[in-house]
């Protein structure tokens, strides 16, 4: 007998045992649901499975055996993944309790524990097999969670940490000295890294030290390679691993130490609800034994604070001596003219930086030409059709993109509401630097470096040919944050550092200032004061600007403003999004919700609002923000108030625990 092209077994009068399941479908939440299959075949806690669900079929997570006596006509389980990747139960207490921590079903927050492209395996096949009753598996009842798990309650960034405060060569060796002792300990280590190209200069150091030894946990490689690497952690055949943040999940025996590196970066949190947080993930981690070290350049405004009231151990880099780096602020509202993008003081900066034989980065995080193109005749802008914001001018490739969800199209000749011909760029890109650059400076070679260049080169190859100028520039967004081929260069040039700034998010001048720090990290420290970092600002006075010659004087001022108004560290934030293809209907769902809280003891609602990106992919976004002292009565209320909101099947709900952005 088979379904959809699958054997399954007709069950027919044979014994049968009942399992409660929890199904991958997080409108159902926490709801189980009863499948049978032969008595013969025993499934533990925690076993992915496949069933028929609705009009679909969805996967599953054995919760434990059901001992009500139920009909015969309960619906069976069609399929069985492998259990050799069954993960220990520790770990499944442990990330159940992550799952209420963020307000996210248990399927959603098991779903992490499997590797992609695990087999599945027939109900017919499992009994050919000779599963029986008795096979012993790894997991244990649903009763017996461990005291780690039950004791993360609100409190688990009060774990403790080890915290390397300093560059990477600083970070790495203190991580490599604790990875060395815990594997003569006979304890395994995991590394955690925030992206791709930060997890490819990572690689280089560990096999270098541990050559041959690292198992690799990333989205880059195939899914069997995956699958293999993350079952050879599972059994204890392969004793380090690193990854990006999924693999905080990864299934390792006998973990010692975590080591998770750029603390502060965004990128450790997925962008996908549940939004887990590896950190967050490595914190609850260490409650299982395991020793926790976090490290960064520029810690996080949260992380300095635990740092500075001993919560947390740290071991800091001494600062350089003299011979630092010269830093010059210009602002704006002095030196520009005209529609220039090159100030003249930084035009002087860069002249002397490359009569000096010396390579230059110019830094702005806006791709394209312009940012906007609008009808000078009847105002009109052209919009995205799918997400409705501005599209990018692009002039080489004359066309207009989404930078919110890729849609492209070529740039208009006539305008397509009044047929006028005549149009406003309005905003600066990288492609409008460049130009710039080509234009004052024509005999100094100038490449560049976006998301839209690396669609054809790989930053690797442009970074080595920048490297190989001198003098030189580099024209770059974001993207050359990271790059372990990245050259040194003796000025870096900051052409708006404004932009970070007006995102309206709690956390914008903390991210503008690890921005403005990073840069400059990109200057060759060996030159000294003989390098420069420029900064073109509106803004000169904003602490997050001064930061950039002052990082103390940052997140004292930081700490002030967010102690004032009750951000975190001094308070918790929970971020609420309903999407819908209506705009009434999600903003209706957002409304009752931030009604429903309004009368809430220890709760502040922000909201609702249209979210800052309030329509992508033709889908609609209004959100609600709260603010309260504490994890758990924020989180108890938030809870409350979305179980009484009334149930839109066209309205989605995605809850962010402790978010990083708000787009």
């Amino acid at each position: 007998m088979s379904v959809r092209g699958h054997e399954v077994v007709s069950l027919g009068q044979m014994d049968l045992r009942y399992y409660d399941i929890l199904v991958d479908v997080p409108a159902v939440g926490d709801r189980a649901f009863t499948y049978c299959c032969p008595a013969e075949i025993s499934l533990p806690r925690g076993a992915k499975v496949r069933v028929p669900f609705a009009r679909t079929k969805a996967d599953g997570y054995v919760l434990g055996e059901s001992l009500e006596k139920l009909p015969r006509d309960i619906k069976a389980i069609e399929e069985v993944y492998d259990l050799a990747f069954l993960p220990p139960h520790e770990l499944l207490d442990l990330i159940e309790a992550l799952g209420r921590y963020h307000l996210a079903t248990t399927a959603a927050a098991w779903s992490y524990l499997y590797p992609p492209v695990v087999p599945k395996k027939s109900l017919s096949r499992l009994l050919k097999e000779g599963w029986l009753s008795a096979q012993p598996h790894a997991s244990t009842p649903v009763d017996d969670c461990g005291e780690s798990a039950r004791g993360l309650g609100g409190k688990i960034e009060d774990l403790p940490v080890l915290y390397v405060w300093g560059g990477a060569d600083f970070r790495w060796h203190h991580y490599l000295r604790l990875a060395e002792e815990s594997l003569r300990a006979g304890k395994a280590v995991l590394f955690l890294l925030p992206e791709i190209k930060v997890l490819e200069g990572a690689l280089a150091r560990l096999e270098e030290r541990f050559p041959g030894e690292v198992s690799l946990l990333s989205s880059e490689t195939t899914g069997l390679a995956r699958r293999a690497a993350w079952l050879a952690l599972l059994r204890g055949e392969a004793k380090i691993g690193a990854g990006t943040r999924s693999a905080a999940f990864a299934p390792v025996k006998d973990l010692g130490l975590v080591v998770l590196d750029e603390e502060s970066s965004p990128s450790h949190k997925a962008v996908e609800w549940p939004f887990f947080d590896a950190r967050t993930v490595a914190l609850a981690r260490g409650a299982m034994g395991a020793r926790v070290v976090f490290g960064s350049a520029y810690p996080s405004v949260e992380a300095f604070l635990r740092i500075r009231s001993a919560k947390w151990l740290c071991v800091r880099e001494e600062s350089p001596g003299p011979g630092i780096p010269r830093t010059r602020i210009i602002d704006l509202k002095e030196y520009r003219a005209g529609r220039d993008i090159i100030s003249e003081p930084l035009r002087e900066e860069l002249e002397a930086a490359f009569q000096s034989g010396f390579r230059a980065v110019l830094f702005l995080n806006r791709r394209g030409d312009s940012s906007q193109v609008s009808c000078r005749d009847c105002g009109s802008v052209i919009l995205c059709p799918r997400c409705g914001v501005p599209m990018v001018y692009h002039s080489k490739e004359m066309e207009m993109a989404c930078h919110t969800c890729g849609y492209r199209e070529d740039a208009p000749v006539v305008c397509p509401k009044c047929s006028g011909h005549n149009w406003r760029f309005s905003g600066v890109g990288v492609e409008r630097v460049e130009s710039e650059f080509k234009r004052k400076f024509p005999g100094i070679p100038v490449l560049r470096l976006d998301q839209d260049v690396t669609r054809k080169t790989r930053p690797s190859e442009i970074l080595e040919a920048f490297g190989r100028l001198s003098p030189g520039c580099l024209v770059c967004t974001q993207i050359v944050l990271g790059q372990s081929q990245m050259p040194r260069v003796g000025l870096v040039g900051v052409l708006s550092a404004d932009t970070p700034l007006s995102i309206p998010d709690f956390r914008a001048s903390e991210r503008a200032y690890q921005l403005l720090s990073n840069l400059k990290d990109l200057l060759d420290p060996g030159l000294g004061d003989r390098s420069s970092f420029v900064v073109q600002t509106r803004n000169p006075d904003h602490h997050a600007i001064k930061g950039a010659v002052d990082g103390e004087s940052f997140y004292e001022t930081e700490l002030q403003m967010r102690r004032m108004l009750g951000y975190p560290p001094f308070g918790k934030f929970i971020r609420v999004r309903f999407e819908s293809r209506s705009f009434e209907k999600a903003k209706e769902a957002a409304s009752e919700f931030a009604s429903r809280l309004s009368k809430a003891e220890d709760v502040t609602v922000l909201g609702p609002a249209a979210a800052p990106k309030p329509k992508v992919r033709g889908v609609y976004r209004w959100h609600v923000a709260l603010k309260g002292p504490d994890h758990e009565s924020l989180a108890t209320e938030c809870g409350r108030a979305l179980e009484a909101l009334q149930r839109r099947s066209s309205v989605k709900v995605l809850v962010d625990i402790d978010p990083v952005q708000t787009e």
